[in-house]
């Protein structure tokens, strides 16, 4: 194959040049060509979706509920649409596998309709429960119910998910609780859309194909494939997301329900049960995941937590200050003109590994210094990032090919930590990179290493901000970073920037990476300033109200 006019657009297919012996990655789009699905996307079909929220009716609930989900259809559909424009204008060809790219198989064939399983579309019948949980959810679910029916509701506490920030916050609560399990209740089977979501759902797709074609020149039948996948998209989520809170507003738990719902990372049913607390007078707590957020301007991520919520918190006081400033400024979209109150909550989990960490002795020098890379997830093209938060599988894999490389030819010792859900192929790509694999779960407790290294600043990285070891994160330059708190970053970790290159495929200065890790290797604490700020919280839960 003549790797420079082909472009491989998966892990696959990337792995399979590396094992033919051509190693050079040659990427078709720049990335601030995605800029317009980050940014632009997002805004304009919330702006649409708010011009709703006057009514307060069922059409409304459900269409900011699943929102973000068809945001992210769009964004996956949009790249893929630019990535195939730019290797037609090149004159290449696309290399990807189609059995785990459903998007660009169908957008490359003759196909007339994509896949129904990915849209997840159930064929169309009267709604009604679908009763479609095993014997053994049954069970469960009659278990809760039955909690829920003899636990007194006032004061109550209801936890939709588990972990993290939500054990603190129940444990600290001081109120009664039950585990409140969203996947355990039988949804409605879907009937038909209704015309109004059929027009929403054709409304989102005209934004989207309008802001997609003012920039990038699609072939006229990449555009019709384009507007019909979609509008397959916004139909299947609306449809869900309003069968479902049809199926609320009839339901027998609401006399039910708790005085306080708690969860986290919210998908559309998440967003669906806030909306059915907050109608009825209960307090709906949503928290914070990964304790990042705070060093980062994710301009989306409002649309993914703040809908139906009273509370948001936080793993820290900073980062529910920085979170409320951002609110203020406009520099995340506002789904509702009142923004939750962010409350610094406190993580134990990051209160631990500082203490017990920085009771320990220094560690013995040594004269070739450890380093883990902890390596960005890859999803496969079935369920990618979208582009205001990863560069794609492949320039991920390719910069940390580079990264590894660079860092043992400095004399580096490398242990290589892949994330444990990652798409690698058969890992040839990889090959030469690093002197040890490290396959069990991230703990900086029991990490014998100088220095950490990350191309992706996810939970990972935040518990590595707690230990007493350097930090390096690489800078792909997708998520800007909060002005208002850089400089606590800075004086916390080295910040080292990834370029593209002519081929544009995203490369680091090799002088630079390795004289920031020897700097970060130098560095064997956390500021206590910077601990306290970041990882502490509230005294007590006197703020539920």
């Amino acid at each position: 194959m003549n790797q420079f006019n082909t472009f491989a657009l998966d892990i696959a297919s990337y792995d399979a040049m590396a094992r033919s012996g051509a190693r050079i990655l040659r990427w078709p789009t720049g990335q601030k060509q995605y800029e317009i699905l980050s940014y632009d996307l997002p805004r304009g079909l919330t702006a649409y979706i708010r011009g709703m929220a006057g009514s307060g009716g069922l059409d409304y609930v459900a269409a900011i509920s699943c929102l973000f989900d068809i945001y992210l259809c769009m964004a996956r559909l949009g790249r893929a649409a630019i990535d195939l424009t730019n290797i037609r204008q090149a004159g290449g060809s696309a290399l990807f596998d189609p059995a785990g790219n459903p998007i660009l198989a169908y957008l490359q064939s003759d196909t007339p309709r994509l896949a129904e399983t990915y849209t997840d579309i159930i064929p169309d019948g009267e709604p009604g429960l679908s009763f479609s949980l095993s014997a053994k959810d049954r069970l469960r679910a009659l278990k809760r119910d039955l909690i829920m029916i003899a636990t007194p509701r006032s004061g109550r506490c209801d936890a939709l998910a588990r972990g993290g920030l939500i054990e603190n916050f129940l444990s600290g609560c001081g109120r009664q609780s039950i585990n409140f399990n969203p996947y355990l209740v039988d949804w409605p089977s879907l009937g038909p859309i209704p015309r109004v979501m059929r027009d929403i759902a054709d409304a989102l797709t005209t934004i989207f194909q309008d802001l997609l074609e003012r920039h990038v020149d699609l072939a006229p039948g990449l555009a019709e494939k384009v507007r019909h996948a979609a509008d397959l998209f916004a139909q299947a989520w609306l449809n869900r997301s309003w069968h479902n809170a049809w199926h609320l507003q009839r339901w027998h738990f609401p006399w039910r329900i708790g005085d306080v719902a708690v969860g986290t990372s919210p998908k559309m049913l998440g967003r669906l049960l806030g909306h059915l607390y907050q109608s009825h007078g209960k307090t709906v707590i949503r928290c914070a995941h990964g304790g990042e957020r705070p060093f980062f301007d994710d301009d989306h991520w409002g649309l993914s937590e703040f809908p139906f919520c009273d509370r948001y918190l936080g793993h820290s006081h900073g980062e529910a200050d920085a979170i409320a400033r951002r609110h203020r400024e406009g520099r995340l979209i506002r789904v509702h003109d009142q923004p939750p109150v962010c409350v610094g909550l406190g993580s134990r989990r990051h209160q631990n590994i500082y203490t017990m960490m920085h009771d320990r002795a220094d560690l013995p020098a040594r004269q070739a210094k450890k380093v883990m890379f902890v390596a960005s997830s890859f999803l496969g093209e079935f369920s990618s990032h979208i582009p205001a938060i990863k560069p794609a599988d492949v320039l991920i894999a390719d910069l940390e090919i580079q990264v590894m490389s660079e860092l043992r030819k400095a004399g580096f010792e490398i242990l290589f930590k892949p994330h444990p859900k990652a798409v690698i192929g058969s890992g040839s790509i990889y090959q030469g990179c690093f002197d040890a694999l490290v396959s069990r779960p991230f703990d900086p407790l029991r990490d014998d290493v100088d220095v950490y290294v990350f191309d992706y600043a996810g939970s990972a990285f935040f518990d590595a901000l707690a230990s007493r070891r350097g930090v390096v994160l690489i800078d792909t330059k997708l998520r800007p970073f909060d002005p208002t708190t850089i400089d606590d970053l800075l004086a916390r970790i080295e910040i080292v920037p990834a370029s593209a290159d002519e081929q544009l495929r995203l490369r680091v200065d090799p002088v630079a990476l390795a004289a920031a890790t020897k700097r970060a290797g130098e560095r064997q604490e956390c500021p206590d300033w910077f601990a306290r700020r970041y990882f502490d919280g509230a005294e007590s839960c006197e703020w539920i109200g």
